[in-house]
């Protein structure tokens, strides 16, 4: 078990990738990062915090249209933090992503949607020759989502379309005079 409190973490769902995954899924010494996202940041600010955030979650997004992005590849990362390559698309243009994670006063590094997670090199030809066929991919990112850790699992703690102002909250009627 980790020390310390749960994490949590910001990213944009992309649906359109299932089928990168899909084309990846079964390969030996192959790990998916699921669903198919590109992280947006504050991964792993303890989860309580993150939750106080929510009201600024939705606000950033309200005022985000949804992205229409181009991801190209496949590229690498040499290695992660868990000592493994990382199979990964990057989008043509991050100043969209740059600027969510700026309103979302996050620290973004490279947005990426990663693809896979290897342990050898020759796993991670077997990985780029399956996904080349289906690139570049076009999608439409329109969800940002807000997720937990609790214990071993991650669960969506909030989900904000982009573009899309919030619901205003009912306000409790005055009592009647």
């Amino acid at each position: 078990m980790r020390p310390g409190p749960d994490p949590s973490a910001l990213y944009l769902p992309v649906a359109a990738a299932e089928p990168l995954l899909d084309a990846v899924r079964g390969l030996p010494h192959v790990g998916l990062l699921e669903p198919a996202h590109v992280s947006l940041g504050y991964p792993w600010v303890p989860a309580e915090e993150a939750l106080a955030r929510r009201d600024d979650v939705r606000a950033a997004a309200a005022a985000t249209p949804p992205l229409e992005v181009v991801l190209h590849g496949p590229h690498r990362f040499d290695v992660d933090v868990r000592g493994r390559l990382v199979v990964h698309l990057l989008p043509d243009d991050p100043a969209p992503f740059a600027a969510l994670a700026a309103r979302l006063r996050a620290d973004l590094r490279t947005p990426h949607l990663s693809v896979a997670r290897v342990l050898r090199d020759g796993d991670v030809d077997a990985v780029e020759a399956a996904v080349a066929p289906l690139l570049p991919l076009r999608a439409t990112l329109d969800v940002l989502e807000l997720t937990v850790r609790r214990g071993r699992d991650w669960e969506v703690a909030l989900t904000a379309p982009l573009g899309v102002p919030p619901a205003p909250t009912a306000t409790p009627a005055a009592p009647p005079r």
